[in-house]
């Protein structure tokens, strides 16, 4: 009787192949799409002034030293700035009592400045002295400045 080979082969390759370890799994996330992580929205500039341009909207009179009875507002630089994010100026006097708070919020994804009207002299007028004024986004304190109303 004539044996066949292949009547030996066949097991033996079946029990290699029953102790071949398993390839690793694939990484998670290994044949998901690439997701590009999104910039938190920054405040990039924060400055006071005593006018808006009509034609620019941008706040002139830039400084740290104002009258009393200028107009002010507060004027800020974005970046990532998304529809609906607010920024929030408070001005506080030389004891630490806020005395203005006002909040003004990104319309457009394409803003990247906003100018807040912080109601001097028209609501609240600032005798003479020494302010802090911040600016707050997502709840903290991202800039401050002091100015000088003589």
């Amino acid at each position: 009787m004539k044996r066949n080979p292949t009547l030996y082969v066949l097991p033996l390759a079946a029990a290699l192949a029953a102790c071949t370890p398993a390839p690793p799994p694939a990484a998670e996330g290994a044949n998901s799409p690439a997701v590009t992580p999104t910039a938190a929205p920054a405040l990039t500039g924060f400055a006071i002034g005593n006018y808006v341009d009509s034609n620019t909207f941008a706040v002139g009179g830039q400084g740290s030293e104002f009258k009393s009875g200028d107009y002010l507002y507060a004027t800020t630089s974005l970046s990532n700035a998304t529809p609906g994010l607010k920024v929030t100026v408070k001005v506080s006097d030389e004891s630490g009592k806020v005395i203005i708070e006002k909040t003004g919020s990104i319309e457009n994804a394409n803003q990247a400045a906003l100018n807040i009207d912080l109601g001097v002299p028209k609501e609240v007028t600032l005798p003479a002295g020494k302010y802090k004024f911040q600016a707050i986004m997502n709840g903290k304190e991202a800039s401050s400045h002091s100015i000088t109303i003589i």
